[in-house]
């Protein structure tokens, strides 16, 4: 790992952690600079604010999820699930309204780009017929929607159950070129 991306790491395990102890409103980047044990130079040679920050977290989760292919297995969903529970509090701050990373909106866009790519480069399809797009916007809309009901509902509802309703939502369009195996969750 370069030293850079370890830096970067090294500031995203330090928001999540101070996250954990206070609300993410309140963590100033005075307070990630003394849990890091950092100069104040090197966090903003990687980053503009707190803002830039939060926004490299949400990128590298997504990154993650995209590389590991998580929304295209149930256990991978329970994965997605456990993170943002592990990090509750982070996923609550920031999936509130007037957040300025907007993510209900962010992880919508990014749950659409990643199946409009995966078809493209997987499946060769240049161009995505309208039903296979409505079926990714109605997927997408119905996962990202549960999941962030759950955030905002304060995580109450058991993960297996959250992972059942994301896997059963999806149409049979999208299930066709990104079928999950979900006889480890779904009972007929």
């Amino acid at each position: 790992m370069s030293v850079c991306k370890a830096t970067k790491e090294l500031y995203k395990n330090t928001l999540l952690s101070l996250a954990k102890k206070r609300p993410l409103a309140k963590v100033t980047v005075k307070d990630i600079l003394n849990s890091s044990q950092t100069a104040k130079q090197t966090f903003y040679n990687h980053f503009e604010d707190k803002y830039d920050l939060i926004n490299f977290v949400l990128y590298d989760f997504v990154e993650g999820i995209e590389k590991s292919h998580a929304m295209r297995s149930y256990e991978g969903i329970l994965s997605v699930l456990d993170f943002t529970r592990e990090n509750s509090s982070f996923f609550s701050s920031i999936v509130k309204k007037g957040n300025p990373s907007n993510f209900p909106e962010f992880y919508y866009r990014w749950c659409v780009n990643y199946y409009v790519v995966a078809l493209q480069k997987e499946y060769g399809l240049k161009v995505i017929s309208p039903d296979i797009k409505m079926a990714i916007d109605f997927y997408c809309h119905g996962a990202v929607g549960i999941y962030i009901d759950w955030i905002q509902s304060g995580m109450t509802e058991g993960k297996k159950l959250i992972a059942e309703a994301i896997v059963k939502c999806r149409p049979k369009a999208l299930a066709f070129y990104f079928p999950i195996d979900d006889s480890r969750c779904c009972s007929s």
